[in-house]
């Protein structure tokens, strides 16, 4: 009896212990869902509109590589994640972005004005400044970015739906949290009513759910999620690797302790 309710315990801990490491790539698997770099070539095309109004004389050369810092630049990353943490939060609860973006609008305006400044040596004026601000502001909001998400939104498939919901809720600290709690109550459990028995269970469970999380899990995530998404999904192996190997060496040094405290009390008994 003691040994099913250890094993089932045990299961139970692997699972946990896989499932809250699994949430840390959560993110990552959603970013690859809703297509970060489309959302980029979007806001960057409609930034780009307004900037050729006033840039059409220049060589196509220096107009190419204007746009490219434009997508690559910090503005445009800070805004675009913005963005997708928009459609993700819409795909996953409903709830519509209620954020004032005009600040990283105005940001990624200033810096749109240094770009253009840096690759052309052409100071731009105050005014045309404002007026330039004002332009990307309407292009991105008013005509476009915010109709682009209800409309990305809308051609998901309900199998992705269903998938960025799942994984939004991993997400959230506190589901986290709650996971968190109950691995600590029954790994207490099993310690207090097993004792050395339990420790030396848990340290096992440690070990396994260690290598499963550094060489395993990543292998069996991006095959998965890939082939369920239809495209590549692109993660650093590091963020389960390295809480892996972790979890695996204090695993192991707590199996080695409760070894050697089974021996030793074996030897008192003799």
């Amino acid at each position: 009896m003691r040994m099913l309710r250890t094993i089932i315990s045990d299961i139970l801990i692997f699972i946990l212990v896989n499932v809250l490491c699994f949430s840390m790539l959560c993110p990552s698997i959603i970013n690859s869902a809703i297509q970060n770099d489309e959302i980029t070539q979007e806001m960057t095309n409609k930034v780009m509109t307004v900037i050729n109004q006033y840039t059409y004389r220049l060589p196509d050369i220096t107009i190419k590589k204007i746009q490219a810092d434009i997508s690559q630049s910090q503005s445009m990353t800070a805004l675009t994640s913005k963005y997708s943490q928009a459609i993700i939060k819409q795909m996953a609860t409903g709830e519509e972005n209620k954020e004032d973006m005009t600040p990283y609008i105005n940001n990624l305006a200033q810096e749109c004005f240094e770009i253009v400044e840096k690759d052309t040596d052409i100071t731009l004026p105050s005014i045309l400044k404002t007026s330039l601000t004002k332009l990307i502001s309407s292009s991105l909001v008013s005509q476009g970015i915010d109709q682009y998400v209800d409309d990305y939104i809308s051609k998901q498939s309900p199998k992705r739906l269903k998938m960025i919901q799942i994984f939004y809720q991993l997400t959230l600290d506190s589901n986290r949290m709650i996971m968190g709690v109950i691995l600590i109550v029954l790994c207490l459990i099993q310690l207090i009513v097993d004792k050395l028995y339990g420790l030396t269970a848990l340290g096992v469970t440690g070990v396994l759910s260690g290598l499963n999380v550094s060489y395993i899990m990543p292998l069996a995530i991006s095959e998965g999620a890939s082939s369920y998404l239809n495209r590549t999904v692109i993660f650093d192996p590091s963020i389960l690797r390295t809480p892996g190997m972790m979890i695996c060496g204090i695993s192991v040094v707590v199996v080695i302790i409760a070894q050697l405290i089974m021996r030793k009390t074996a030897r008192k008994l003799i």
